[in-house]
């Protein structure tokens, strides 16, 4: 098993946004790697522009619970902001900020920010981009993993047909591969099923923003 499978061609198409207006969103199912996909792309970016000012907020992250206030999160965002040189701003899981989208719109209205976000199918369809955004937005929306990066994953080498057969068990979601156990496997992903459809029926708040949101998955190492 390796830490990492290079998800190239969605890299390549946060690459291809990479510096322009567009309100970059990271969507797809829960579990599907969404806050991996942001991470690596951050890193990667690091790494190519070592002088720019990278700004990650998990809102995830009990460090930073007073941001889930939209007019808190906007002022941070501000604050950290700085001159002569490139601002990326990253935020993972916004829609835990309620009223989000007013924040977001508002920095992007002022410019200088080169702005990527994570967001669940759950809470940012496809159609509900248009309308939370006023500005340009493109989104980028992750699948679980293909066969060929689950073999990746495992790092396989045997036969095609067996490996095959390992995928059809297990399918891409590569956090049910903790277990060992096949059966806490499809635990997992009976959970998470059973997490997107609750979800999926929450209400919204006035803002447009729904109230309730989902949590991501990390492969345990």
């Amino acid at each position: 098993m390796i830490d990492w499978v290079d998800r190239n061609t969605y890299m390549e198409r946060l690459w291809a946004l990479e510096g322009t207006r567009d309100i970059k969103v990271i969507t797809g199912m829960r579990r599907s790697g969404r806050s991996e996909l942001m991470k690596a792309f951050s890193a990667s970016v690091a790494r190519r522009d070592p002088s720019s000012n990278n700004v990650y907020i998990d809102l995830l992250d009990l460090d930073n619970e007073p941001l889930l206030e939209y007019h808190t999160l906007y002022h941070e965002i501000i604050e950290r902001h700085k001159e002569g040189t490139r601002n990326r701003l990253f935020i993972d899981k916004v829609q835990l900020c309620e009223g989000f989208e007013k924040a977001i719109n508002s920095i992007h209205a002022r410019g200088g920010w080169d702005i990527y976000l994570t967001g669940s199918n759950a809470f940012l369809l496809s159609s509900d981009l248009a309308t939370l955004f006023t500005g340009r937005h493109g989104e980028v929306h992750i699948l679980p993993f293909s066969f060929g990066e689950y073999r990746s994953y495992f790092d396989e080498q045997g036969a095609v047909d067996d490996d095959f057969d390992g995928f059809i068990r297990r399918g891409g979601l590569a956090g049910s591969y903790d277990y060992d156990d096949i059966s806490e496997s499809y635990g997992f992903l009976r959970r998470g099923r059973i997490g997107t459809e609750h979800r999926s029926r929450g209400t919204r708040s006035e803002s447009g923003t729904p109230r309730c949101a989902p949590v991501s998955w990390r492969s345990r190492r």
